[in-house]
């Protein structure tokens, strides 16, 4: 499963976070839940591979377990 988000929303060394539009869609739409692993990606070529931290339909945070970079071409 992916999500984006935007670069400038990391809210924390090991946490990004994720706008309301984003963290609803986890929620209601994929109905995921806290511990699920989430690919997030940042529209800059980063790719974070995260696990739910807190789920919340306003504002969720993603743990930052691994990441890479893929250069743009």
């Amino acid at each position: 499963i992916r999500t984006f988000f935007e670069p400038d929303s990391e809210t924390g060394d090991f946490l990004i976070g994720l706008d309301e539009t984003e963290s609803n869609h986890l929620l209601k739409v994929l109905r995921l839940n806290k511990g699920d692993l989430v690919e997030a990606l940042d529209g800059q070529g980063g790719i974070y591979f995260t696990e739910i931290y807190n789920l919340d339909r306003k504002k969720t945070q993603l743990k930052i377990l691994d990441q890479k970079f893929v250069p743009r071409e």
